[in-house]
């Protein structure tokens, strides 16, 4: 059957909607680069067939003229060649057979291919993630065959496997076993190219419109490709918890950035802190025995701006900030007097109560919650009173702190307490700050504090920030490696 006859194809059209379904194939020409060998079971040899029309749920070929026709419920084996990529189907069936006075084709739809997708029981235990859809991350690829024309797709949900994706009822080539050049767009986040094979196709509605749905596994993944979909899981998936995406693979570059982070205002947000206090502390153990709840709160707090953080909906973060009167007592005062060669009430913030969810530690929360203090808190005062366990001491002096060598035993917790001061102004603009600390923590917020001018550079400061901001690289690198340090064991919790 030649091309020149196509002009009227009208007439070669048999109905295989029970093989395409909603489905309108497209037609198949011979310069498209598609062919097809088929072979009954009993036979040894495959016959070359005419692929007349096709759609990701099946074909129709013209019955072969140098072989027994193909009848309805013979089972054969088809070998598709699109664009020069073999495609195996083992074990399929003809599905229907029909004919007219000008042509006699098979329907054969496709089952799955002869490709390997992983072991049951690891399938089992791989976590799928959906995306939201108010910020679908979107996907593309070249359209095997095709000049100049390309399959566009939605991601719809992400595992360490591979993605679930749907496009429109029109793309007629996303077959099964078929390979493809993925591009996938995650927006901010980053895009990626990927060789993906194609395991599955099916239907989905969107929007009340028929879609297909096409299940891709990953022939290539890469440690840049599972952070830049990690990212956009903790930010816009269903995502539980960090330690989820992680025991999958997915690390995002920053868990702060998908963290809202706001003053507590209502008496329930206030339970949830002291759950949270406790669920921290109970990580770190450091409160003394018969410890509850409730015992997470003092007077303080009926004072103190609370600092919240929340990842979809469930809090990960909180921090108390203090403002002292020059005649109030600083919350420190009741268990150590203060020295007259310090700071004094007016000149303080004090911040206390702070704690991280146990499943959120190791990433970029506690500097995206320090960035939300300086923001917010830090404007008409400088300096910042906390007290912290001994061996955060060294790791607070990087950031600018200096170890007042006052210490205190707490009633609540059974490790000594060490009382650190800080300018945050001044740390801000590099002093006594590590280069390499700066670009980690206060880069940002320095950079947020001039542009509001809070905070002024002149001078040595100005040149002091110009020369860290050198370092940004080095401390980036630092984190990567850090990262990939952790990444070598399973997520654990760490006592801060």
């Amino acid at each position: 059957m030649k091309d020149t006859f196509d002009s009227n194809r009208g007439k070669y059209n048999l109905d295989f909607s029970k093989i395409h379904s909603i489905i309108r194939p497209a037609d198949v020409r011979e310069a498209d680069r598609i062919e097809a060998r088929i072979r009954l079971r009993e036979s040894k040899d495959y016959i070359a067939a005419r692929v007349w029309k096709m759609s990701p749920l099946g074909v129709e070929l013209v019955q072969p003229e140098n072989g027994a026709l193909l009848a309805k419920g013979d089972p054969i084996d088809l070998e598709l060649l699109i664009a020069g990529q073999r495609i195996k189907f083992d074990g399929l069936i003809v599905d229907l057979a029909q004919e007219n006075d000008s042509i006699s084709l098979a329907g054969v739809r496709f089952n799955k291919p002869h490709i390997e997708i992983g072991h049951r029981s690891e399938r089992r235990n791989v976590e799928r993630w959906m995306c939201s859809p108010d910020y679908h991350p979107t996907a593309s690829c070249p359209t095997p065959g095709h000049i100049r024309d390309h399959m566009f797709f939605r991601i719809a949900d992400i595992s360490s496997e591979g993605l679930q994706l749907t496009c429109s009822l029109r793309n007629k080539l996303p077959v099964p076993g078929l390979i493809l050049s993925l591009t996938s767009n995650f927006g901010v986040d980053g895009t990626f190219n990927t060789p993906v094979q194609i395991v599955r196709v099916g239907f989905t509605t969107e929007g009340g419109k028929d879609r297909l749905s096409v299940g891709v596994k990953f022939l290539t993944l890469t440690e840049r490709m599972k952070s830049i979909m990690g990212q956009y899981l903790v930010q816009f998936s269903n995502v539980q918890s960090i330690d989820d995406l992680r025991t999958q693979g997915f690390w995002p570059a920053s868990i702060a950035n998908a963290v809202n982070f706001s003053f507590l205002t209502t008496e329930a947000e206030y339970a949830e802190v002291l759950k949270l206090r406790k669920r921290a502390h109970d990580a770190d153990q450091n409160l003394n025995e018969d410890v509850r709840v409730e015992d997470m709160g003092d007077m303080h707090d009926t004072s103190s701006r609370i600092i919240i953080g929340n990842h979809l909906g469930k809090m990960v973060c909180t921090a108390r900030v203090h403002f002292n009167s020059a005649d109030e007592p600083l919350e420190h005062e009741a268990f150590v007097a203060w020295p007259e060669e310090l700071p004094q009430r007016g000149e303080i913030i004090e911040i206390g109560r702070l704690a991280l969810d146990p499943k959120y530690r190791h990433g970029d929360l506690l500097q995206g919650l320090f960035e939300y203090i300086a923001a917010t808190c830090v404007h008409d005062r400088s300096y910042v009173v906390m007290s912290c366990l001994e061996k955060m001491v060294q790791f607070f002096e990087k950031l600018g702190f200096q170890d007042t060598g006052l210490r205190y035993e707490g009633s609540i917790f059974k490790d000594t307490a060490f009382i650190l001061i800080g300018d945050a102004k001044s740390a801000m603009v590099g002093k006594n700050v590590s280069p390499i600390y700066w670009n980690l923590i206060w880069k940002r917020v320095s950079s947020y504090m001039m542009e509001s001018r809070v905070i002024e550079a002149h001078g040595l400061d100005r040149i002091r920030v110009t020369v860290y901001r050198m370092f940004s690289p080095l401390a980036s690198g630092l984190a990567s490696f850090r990262q990939w340090r952790l990444k070598k064991g399973p997520p654990h919790n760490i006592r801060k």
